[in-house]
């Protein structure tokens, strides 16, 4: 079938599965911290077959691993057979999720007997109030998740933290010692200018280079080589507190665009398939599923060559434009 190459020669190696836009937080990195407990319209989602359909088209292209995102993918009833049936895709060499971790102590056995590897688990705060007053979520919830996570056996447990000037950076260091006693792989993430008011993102964004400095401060870090990171097909750069079983990661798409090597594509709940994150571009693939798998897979083949070079986030802060990447939030696209 041949290998899924962009224009700019990128081979296209990893695809993330938005299985639902539905979310039971409201983020304001997200949605704007507008859109709390969101129940919509679940007529629009792709179903499960249509899903999977999708993934089997995409593995004879080459695509190696599948990422499953939201909105929040434990919303949806059909998840665990879902998982199940990518699983069965021989294919492919990784499957893996994103959950904001409220519903995972209720699911995380399941999820890992259906065949799925990895999981990655949004936590942003280990103080209640504070991701109260963010999100609305519950930092005892999220660490009952992790911790059956953990003991449900997964491959690799990765915690997820966004970093905020004004909301999380005096918890870096806490939120960083969370590898040392446990094999969880903390990693710290730059705020985008997707999904979140052009002011916001100016007072609250700190670049993932100061908060290694702030990490640096406290404890030893040991660089990881390539062959012994954490599995994954992301671009995080890896450290070790010394003596520690996890690691500790920096993931800088502002301050350090890492676009030259992007490896993936974007399948929205809705069934459009996004060539980047940062712009309204793609394919939609429910016209392509209406055909037979050829059309499918041509439509992986458009969406790879509409793939741009890079995005441009640093024209948010020299304040080149107002809102250069569209007005999708982060819940919609299954950032």
């Amino acid at each position: 079938m041949g290998e899924l190459v962009d224009l700019h020669g990128r081979r296209i190696l990893y695809l993330r599965v938005s299985v639902t836009n539905n979310c039971n937080l409201k983020c304001a990195y997200c949605a704007g911290g507008t859109i709390a407990h969101t129940y919509g319209n679940r007529e629009n989602h792709l179903s499960s077959n249509e899903l999977i359909r999708v993934i089997k088209c995409a593995a004879k292209l080459g695509i190696k691993g599948v990422r499953i995102t939201g909105g929040e993918p434990l919303m949806r009833d059909d998840i665990v057979d879902l998982v199940n049936g990518i699983a069965a895709l021989s294919e492919l060499n990784d499957i893996s999720m994103t959950t904001n971790g409220m519903l995972l102590s209720h699911h995380a056995d399941a999820l890992c007997r259906a065949g799925l590897k990895r999981i990655n688990i949004s936590l942003d705060s280990l103080i209640e109030r504070k991701l109260e007053a963010l999100n609305g979520a519950s930092s005892l919830r999220i660490l009952e998740g992790i911790e059956a996570a953990l003991n449900a056996g997964f491959e690799c447990v990765k915690l997820n933290c966004v970093v905020m000037r004004g909301f999380n950076l005096d918890e870096v260091i806490k939120l960083a010692s969370l590898s040392i006693d446990r094999p969880l792989h903390v990693r710290f993430i730059e705020l985008q200018p997707v999904g979140c008011e052009r002011n916001f993102f100016l007072q609250q964004f700190i670049s993932a280079a100061q908060v290694l400095q702030i990490i640096k401060g406290e404890f030893e870090l040991e660089p990881i080589e390539r062959a012994d990171e954490p599995p994954g097909l992301g671009p995080a750069r890896y450290f070790r507190i010394k003596g520690a079983l996890g690691t500790v990661g920096f993931i800088a798409p502002v301050s350090e665009p890492f676009c030259i090597s992007c490896n993936r594509l974007r399948l929205t709940y809705d069934g459009i398939l996004r060539a980047c994150l940062a712009y309204n571009i793609g394919v939609d693939m429910k016209r392509a599923l209406k055909g037979g798998d050829e059309m499918v897979e041509e439509a992986f083949r458009r969406a790879a060559m509409l793939k741009p070079l890079g995005h441009n986030y640093a024209c948010i802060a020299e304040g080149t434009y107002e809102c250069p990447f569209g007005n999708m939030t982060m819940k919609e696209i299954g950032g």
